[in-house]
C-alpha cells in the first residue's frame, strides 16, 4: 500500500507565466507589495481557469510519476488550486498524460495553508498504514514527512523507492 501525493503547482506545471500575467492583471510587480484589493484579484485570477494554458509541463516530473504508477503507487494529487479550477486541471493531466488515481483540489472557502490542507490528506494515508511519499515544491509540505517527500528540482530514482 504504497501512495505518492503529487503537487501540481510549481511541481507537475511551471506556472510562471499565469503567475505574471495575474500579478500584472493585478496592477503589481510582486506579490508582496499587492495588498487589500489588489491581493484578492491576484489571488481570484490565479485561482481561476482564465491563465492556465499559460502553464508549462514539467516533463522530468511527469515521467517520475509514470514510474511511480508503474511500480504500483497509488497516484493522489492533492493541489491547493481551487475546485473551480478542475475542469481546466483534469484537461491539463489528460493533455500530457499525467496519470492519477485521485485529485484533491481546495473547496471554495478553505483558506489553510497549504501545509495545513496537504497535512490532513497525508495524515489520513498515514492513519490506514499507506506508506506515504510526496513530491511538492513547498518546503513546508515536504517538512511533513522527512524523508520520504522530495522536491521536484532532485527526484530520486524511482527504483530506489519501491
Amino acid at each position: 500500500m504504497k501512495v505518492a501525493i503529487i503537487d501540481l503547482d510549481g511541481t507537475v506545471f511551471d506556472t510562471q507565466r499565469r503567475f505574471e500575467l495575474c500579478l500584472k492583471e493585478a496592477g503589481g510587480k510582486s506579490l508582496e507589495e499587492l495588498k487589500g484589493a489588489q491581493r484578492r484579484a491576484f489571488w481570484e485570477c490565479y485561482q481561476s481557469e482564465k491563465y492556465m494554458d499559460m502553464d508549462e509541463p514539467n516533463y522530468d516530473v511527469i515521467n517520475f510519476v509514470r514510474a511511480l504508477k508503474a511500480r504500483g503507487y497509488f497516484i493522489h494529487i492533492v493541489s491547493g488550486r481551487s475546485e473551480a479550477q478542475l475542469n481546466a486541471t483534469l484537461e491539463q493531466l489528460m493533455k500530457y498524460n499525467v496519470p492519477y488515481d485521485r485529485i484533491t483540489l481546495r473547496s471554495k472557502n478553505d483558506y489553510r495553508k497549504d501545509h495545513e490542507f496537504k497535512g490532513e490528506v497525508i495524515q489520513s494515508y498515514l492513519e490506514e498504514g499507506y506508506e506515504v511519499i510526496i513530491i511538492d515544491d513547498s518546503k513546508s509540505v515536504r517538512n511533513l514527512l522527512p524523508g520520504k517527500a522530495f522536491d521536484p528540482k532532485s527526484l530520486p530514482d524511482p527504483n530506489s523507492l519501491i
